[in-house]
């Protein structure tokens, strides 16, 4: 069960990623002298509708499943790219902004998704070295991921008071869940990045975010639906929510009973007759 529900995490991923592409398009149609928007717009018309073009392309093809590696893979090196040339120069020039650190961090975390995403195998057999070559995918995106995780952590606590005002009204205490949520952020980071109970993690950030999806921004896009930053916010976390899942899964491949039978086969070296040799420099870690 909590399988199919972590597995559900690429169609989340995928569908926001989407919505982005023809958000971009609504933008260039709303805006005639365009200018760079969040969370990725480009400064022209042109500009915008071809990124608008590869976002809906991207995410189609990642909720359609065939050739995942290849649209989860551009999708993440176009958002790392994004990063670099955009948005690290604008940091380097003011650090104590807080808006390109949060906006260049959520596109990194997006990234690092999208390259767990490409380097999640699934249950079919693959050939050795795409399997190690795709281990290392994965383990390079949840890094990826959870870097920017510390990053919102201690923009939480940084910005503690302004943060607790976006918490809705009806919910008591809501400094202290303003400061929740950063630890939260801050534990996830630390357990996916030195991989310690990382699944489980990468699980509970989800969930999170699928309340903050439906807690705070549901309700604000009924009262603000024709704010584009409050569309954009809305949609950053829903493709976080999508995106923790999608590192969750690839945390570890799942068990199957072929996979047990073929470890018990080789381990006997095929029958019950044949006993393996064993050889003292197998016990150690490869």
């Amino acid at each position: 069960m909590m399988d199919r529900l972590i597995s559900s995490g690429r169609y989340v991923f995928g569908i926001a990623i989407a919505s982005f592409g023809l958000q971009h398009y609504i933008f260039v149609s709303s805006h005639p002298a365009l200018a760079p928007g969040p969370p990725w717009i480009l400064g022209s018309a042109f500009a915008a509708s071809g990124m608008g073009a590869f976002l809906l392309v991207l995410g189609i093809g990642i909720v359609a499943g065939k050739d995942t590696v290849l649209w989860a893979s551009a999708l993440g090196v176009l958002q790392f790219t994004y990063v670099v040339v955009l948005y690290a120069p604008r940091l380097a020039t003011n650090l104590t902004d807080p808006r390109p650190w949060t906006s260049s961090t959520e596109l990194l975390a997006m990234s690092g998704a999208a390259l767990a995403l490409a380097g999640t195998r699934g249950e079919q057999p693959v050939p050795r070295p795409w399997t190690r070559m795709s281990d290392r995918i994965a383990a390079t995106g949840r890094l990826i991921f959870a870097v920017p995780l510390a990053v919102f952590g201690v923009q939480h606590f940084m910005y503690a008071q302004f943060t607790a005002t976006l918490v809705p009204a009806w919910i008591p205490w809501r400094l202290f869940w303003a400061c929740f949520v950063g630890a939260a952020f801050i534990a996830a980071s630390i357990g996916i990045a030195v991989k310690v109970q990382a699944r489980l993690a990468a699980t509970l950030l989800g969930v999170m975010f699928f309340l903050i999806v439906v807690l705070l921004h549901v309700p604000r896009l009924f009262t603000h639906a024709q704010s584009g930053n409050e569309w954009t916010s809305a949609l950053v976390a829903l493709t976080m929510f999508g995106a923790s899942f999608v590192v969750a899964r690839s945390c570890r491949a799942p068990i199957t009973v072929a996979l047990v039978s073929s470890t018990v086969s080789q381990a006997w070296g095929g029958s019950v007759g044949n006993p393996p040799q064993l050889d003292p420099s197998s016990h150690s870690v490869k």
